[in-house]
């Protein structure tokens, strides 16, 4: 019977200690989880801090330095391109460049009038004569209701220059304030990958074309071209194809000549011209393409047996 009463009496303090372990637990977790909460709200206001603080940095004025060109952006631009052929791109904002001669105020006048036309409903504001980076320029204004593009074509180091900004108008003129060219000395905009010798009585003409070409003073020409390497394909199988998109009409079958394949053909069933054709070292396919009057073009197939593919570190010639 005591045994019984024992149990009855310590059965509710049996309860009562087991009911505050849960309680003191569930405090424990509660508070656990507040403060887990509290050092993750912590951290999240710390990373939205700092990625506030790099989209200011971000939006800040840069002073960049890309291919030889410097001047002061917008905002942090995004980076494309080499020497050659690039840009710096952003938020409303553009500059590119590429190899060519310098623009001509027609040509510049020409692409501006393109790109306007491009932009659907934009029309000339004004033109302005400029310099850029010292050398002379021409900027453009167009504009479409409350909207302005403002756009400049200049030169640098033998490179045409574009340059772009969306509505900003004291942004682009700061832009061309900022503009300085700085030409590297050690890029040769004028290599090109197939080349032949230098010989005298032929000039270079149109250097800012892709492919080379030199003329004599009996209007042979003499260009060079280089067909990219394609797995499986022979010379026939990208030459053909590629003389009849440049209007070339090729007669077959071909011969060869110092170890090059030689056609005989002419553009437009009237122009004579000779081609002939390798692989360079690394499987590319070198072109050469003699053109002009039919009883002069020797002279252009005796320079074109020359023809080799420009090696890295190899000089090109100074025609």
């Amino acid at each position: 019977m005591f045994e019984s009463l024992e149990k009855r009496r310590r059965g509710p303090s049996l309860w009562k200690a087991f009911g505050i372990t849960c309680t003191v637990c569930t405090l424990g977790v509660i508070l656990y989880v507040h403060a887990r909460d509290a050092r993750d709200a912590e951290d999240a206001e710390r990373r939205h801090g700092d990625l506030e603080a790099a989209a200011a940095q971000r939006d800040q004025p840069h002073r960049v330095e890309r291919g030889g060109i410097r001047v002061e952006l917008p905002s942090e631009p995004m980076f494309q391109g080499d020497y050659r052929n690039g840009g710096m791109e952003g938020e409303g904002f553009e500059v590119t460049w590429n190899a060519g001669a310098p623009w001509s105020a027609a040509e510049s006048d020409r692409h501006a009038q393109d790109f306007a036309a491009k932009h659907l409903g934009f029309s000339f504001d004004h033109t302005d004569v400029i310099a850029l980076g010292g050398a002379p320029a021409r900027a453009y204004t167009l504009g479409h209701d409350a909207h302005r593009i403002y756009l400049a074509y200049g030169s640098c180091a033998g490179r045409r220059v574009h340059v772009l900004v969306y509505d900003a108008r004291a942004a682009f003129e700061r832009m061309i304030q900022t503009f300085e060219c700085l030409p590297d000395k050690t890029v040769d905009l004028a290599r090109r990958d197939v080349v032949v010798d230098a010989v005298a009585g032929w000039k270079r003409v149109d250097p800012a074309e892709v492919p080379l070409a030199l003329e004599d003073a009996h209007g042979v020409r003499v260009t060079t071209w280089l067909l990219k390497r394609q797995w499986g394909k022979s010379i026939a199988d990208l030459v053909l194809p590629a003389a009849a998109g440049a209007g070339l009409h090729l007669r077959e079958p071909a011969s060869t000549r110092d170890d090059k394949v030689f056609y005989t053909g002419s553009y437009d069933a009237k122009s004579p011209a000779d081609l002939l054709a390798f692989r360079c070292p690394d499987d590319d396919i070198a072109i050469v393409i003699v053109r002009g009057p039919a009883d002069a073009l020797n002279p252009g197939v005796t320079l074109a047996d020359s023809a080799r593919c420009l090696q890295a570190g190899e000089v090109m010639p100074v025609y």
